[in-house]
């Protein structure tokens, strides 16, 4: 044993200045089976908490189970823990976010659809009204030039013959 291996008491050390060793331990005992493996252990009559030797008061409420699990999985696990709890609920509440004003966008478009859709109707009709009347009207045009055509060939023709 030597002579920073040890359990202090809470006072810290022994008369002669070196820490007190509880009788039939060792520095071996943080590895025994029952030990927490970052090698705290709790003392269930004092309930305090040994770690390296030294004796520590709990920590209050859910600080010491952060403590106790940081120390028995290490910093990056509890962080990437921490990060995928974020991630698992926060994206969660936002992507409820983002489906209610999607819906609540949809209501706007569905009802100014609603409100457009009479003025939307009668301006299709006016404009396959105005495309009919268009076309009537280019095929009047249309027979006129071929009967007027008609027309100034025949004349033509017959002055052609008259000539002869």
């Amino acid at each position: 044993m030597g002579a920073d291996d040890g359990i202090q008491d809470p006072k810290g050390k022994s008369d002669q200045g070196q820490p007190v060793q509880p009788e039939g331990q060792d520095s071996r005992d943080r590895d025994r089976p029952g030990q927490s493996p970052g090698g705290l252990r709790v003392e269930k009559e004092k309930g305090k908490v040994v770690a390296n030797g030294n004796y520590h008061e709990p920590l209050p409420g859910w600080l010491g189970s952060v403590v106790q699990v940081t120390t028995q999985v290490g910093v990056p696990t509890v962080f990437a823990g921490v990060l995928l709890w974020f991630v698992l609920f926060r994206v969660g509440e936002t992507l409820d976010v983002i489906e209610k004003s999607e819906l609540e966008r949809i209501r706007v478009m569905v009802s100014a659809l609603d409100k457009h859709a009479e003025r939307f109707e009668a301006a299709i009709d006016s404009t396959i009204e105005a495309n009919r009347l268009l076309a009537e009207s280019a095929q009047k045009e249309r027979a006129e030039f071929f009967n007027r055509l008609e027309r100034e060939r025949t004349e033509f023709f017959n002055r052609l013959e008259l000539k002869k």
